[in-house]
């Protein structure tokens, strides 16, 4: 099961660095997840745009939006 957080993408809490973080406080609380924060991370670094990495990140976990969908 992956872990659920939510993001406000209207304010602060849409830049990708805060989403890249909060998803990977939320992977340490598993353990049975800590090996894929370095490769999520890895491969978010390596995205070519704010959708692919947001893509990448929800692999991981699963974002509920408050207000919609980002874009």
């Amino acid at each position: 099961m992956k872990p659920i957080m939510q993001i406000d993408p209207d304010g602060p809490q849409g830049n990708i660095f805060y989403i890249l973080g909060l998803a990977t406080a939320k992977l340490l609380r598993y353990p049975e997840n800590r090996h894929a924060i370095d490769e999520m991370r890895q491969r978010v670094t390596n995205a070519h745009s704010y959708e692919e990495a947001l893509s990448i990140i929800q692999e991981y976990v699963t974002i509920e939006w408050k207000g919609g969908v980002p874009m």
